[in-house]
């Protein structure tokens, strides 16, 4: 997806898979409450520091790349599932071809953006520093940010989502 700017960008939602999916009956003293719940529509649900490493760090390629970031967006899981099973040499082949591309910019939130969206950004952020100590201050990925207020902010203020 593109901003206003034409500028790439993904949105990383940092809840549980019940939250990003939305609709949970959970059982609290015989009584049931639904949760809602869905996610910003183009989002991905990236709970695990090691998730957010295999695709951002081992495989941030394909962030650099508009037709497989889109991809990304539907199903990061099958899309990573499908390029392990690619030959290398056409993935650096493309890689190089699009090596002049901005990374998109990345978006973190979870419910209120205080604890695990800031979390993911700060590990992303130390793994990028760590790959990159030797062209310190370059990163692959220089413009992160929280969303502020979280998805519960976010929805009060657009109700429709996914």
């Amino acid at each position: 997806m593109h901003n206003s700017n034409g500028e790439r960008y993904l949105i990383i939602d940092c809840r549980f898979e019940y939250e990003y999916q939305g609709n949970l009956f959970i059982t609290l003293r015989v009584l049931f409450t639904i949760i809602k719940g869905g996610h910003i529509q183009g989002a991905i649900n990236i709970t695990s520091p090691e998730d957010l490493e295999e695709l951002l760090i081992k495989n941030k390629h394909l962030l650099f790349q508009e037709d497989t970031l889109e991809l990304l967006k539907r199903d990061w899981q099958s899309v990573l599932a499908i390029h392990k099973r690619q030959i290398h040499q056409l993935e650096t082949e493309k890689q190089q071809k699009n090596s002049n591309l901005k990374p998109p910019i990345l978006v973190f939130h979870c419910e209120f953006s205080q604890k695990r969206g800031p979390r993911a950004l700060r590990t992303l952020r130390n793994l990028d520093r760590a790959i990159n100590h030797a062209n310190w201050p370059s990163l692959c990925y220089p413009e992160v940010y929280i969303l502020e207020n979280g998805y519960k902010n976010f929805h009060s203020k657009f109700p429709v989502s996914l």
